[in-house]
């Protein structure tokens, strides 16, 4: 049982962003014939400005004890990578 209560990092919400954004870049960039890469893609100004602001608002979320830390990395993770993946 995972009992860390503290809010995750910027850092390691990008990580979790990553891990579920990658196979959906991959797939648009094999149909797209090259482009970068999903972790090229993730440190472009538009990427980090979306992963940063849905990160802050989940923040606001997390801190009012609106989401749990699982929540935080995995449901506001994905929708991040899903975000991302429209923008990619």
């Amino acid at each position: 049982m995972n009992t860390n209560n503290n809010a995750p990092t910027l850092e390691e919400f990008k990580e979790a962003v990553l891990k579920r954004f990658a196979p959906l870049a991959e797939e648009t960039r094999e149909a797209r014939h090259g482009g970068p890469t999903p972790a090229e893609y993730m440190e472009t100004e538009d990427a980090e400005s979306a992963i940063k602001d849905n990160y802050e608002m989940c923040l606001d979320e997390f801190n009012n004890g609106e989401i749990t830390r699982n929540v935080f990395l995995t449901g506001a993770a994905a929708s991040a990578a899903d975000c991302l993946s429209m923008l990619y």
